[in-house]
């Protein structure tokens, strides 16, 4: 039966008309000729729905050939980004540990720096503070002898405790204050047990509210300004 079905597909192929030509000269009866007719059909009914079938086999194969050329290129795309990723990840922790290196060792040198001129620095500053807290300090003085007189007069009396002149002492004072000075003149001779001579003398030398005492011996400075310049020199060169 296979061997006939597959040479009548064969001679339909051929010629449609060949088979129904053959069937009326070979039979003559009319209901051999139907069923003949009738298998023609079904077969190639049966050769359109195989064909069909294969047609659809073939799309689906392709389908998934593709579907699965799809997927592919996505696990192949996903993991190329996803190394890419890590590549750049490691480029990039790479690089901010290099600056980060980099950031430390600039850090530390300035440290250096900063540890090398810290005391020239801080000596700097130091003396520059010291420089206008003196000139403070003058300016509060000058107000204080201006403001109270008697300063002067207790200099004078610290000096001459000091002197071991017995002879003649001069005691020199700013002009402002000789009126008062004067004034006290026996005062000071008798501060010192023994003393023969004392004078009073004006010098623009002297700050105001200090004295010299000269003697034979040496001279004792009880000038305010003198006495500033040796503190502040004293911590200055410290």
């Amino acid at each position: 039966m296979k061997k006939n079905l597959s040479n009548i597909i064969k001679k339909s192929t051929g010629d449609s008309f060949s088979i129904s030509s053959l069937a009326m000269e070979t039979f003559h009866s009319q209901v051999e000729y139907e069923a003949l007719e009738q298998d023609r059909s079904n077969i190639i009914e049966q050769g359109k729905e195989e064909a069909t079938r294969i047609k659809e086999d073939a799309q689906a194969v392709a389908h998934a050939i593709v579907e699965t050329a799809k997927r592919e290129a996505v696990l192949i795309k996903e993991s190329a980004r996803e190394e890419g990723y890590k590549q750049g990840l490691g480029q990039a922790r790479n690089e901010i540990e290099d600056e980060f290196s980099a950031g430390i060792t600039a850090i530390q040198n300035i440290k250096q720096m900063i540890d090398k001129n810290l005391v020239e620095i801080f000596q700097s500053i130091e003396n520059h503070v010291l420089e206008i807290i003196f000139e403070i300090a003058k300016k509060i003085v000058g107000y204080e002898v201006k403001a109270n007189k008697a300063i002067v007069l207790e200099i004078i009396t610290k000096c001459l405790a000091k002197t071991r002149e017995r002879n003649h002492i001069i005691i020199k004072v700013n002009h402002n204050d000789f009126d008062m000075v004067e004034e006290k003149k026996e005062y000071f001779q008798r501060k010192v047990r023994g003393l023969k001579m004392i004078d009073i003398e004006e010098s623009d030398q002297v700050f105001e509210g200090g004295c010299i005492i000269e003697t034979s011996v040496g001279d004792i400075n009880g000038d305010i300004e003198e006495q500033f310049h040796k503190i502040k020199d004293v911590f200055l060169n410290e």
